[in-house]
């Protein structure tokens, strides 16, 4: 049963700057369920492994998911890959991300092709270190 839960930032009023999310964890983030609103800058998590679903990033969030090994696997959440990031129905804005909104970059540098408004890609893959 998925979980339906919300984290809103950058709502400290009409002159308030965006906001950040940041989420850390030895081994796993796991989280079903989870839409991120508000004006958000940037969201990062960084864990051993990432294993999210039914999870919603704004359209103008720059997102970086960090991994031990820095690989990238779909609708692996019933059996996450132990050291990757796993999305399974995961949005960026209205788009469910799959293997066609990335690179195909090396372990550790994988980039959507996804762009923000100031041209960088909107969702990094990174490798721990």
């Amino acid at each position: 049963v998925a979980q339906s839960n919300s984290i809103s930032v950058g709502t400290g009023g009409e002159n308030s700057d965006p906001d950040n999310v940041y989420m850390y964890a030895n081994n796993l983030i796991q989280i079903n369920g989870l839409n991120i609103t508000g004006r958000v800058d940037d969201v990062y998590m960084e864990a051993i492994t990432v294993n999210l679903k039914n999870v919603s990033f704004p359209s103008t969030a720059d997102i970086i998911l960090k991994s031990r090994d820095g690989t990238l696997h779909f609708d692996t959440y019933s059996s996450p890959t132990v050291g990757g990031v796993n999305l399974t129905n995961v949005k960026h804005g209205s788009t469910i991300l799959s293997s066609n909104h990335f690179d195909g970059g090396p372990a550790g540098h994988i980039d959507s092709t996804i762009s923000l408004p100031n041209g960088k890609s909107a969702v990094k893959i990174r490798k721990q270190y």
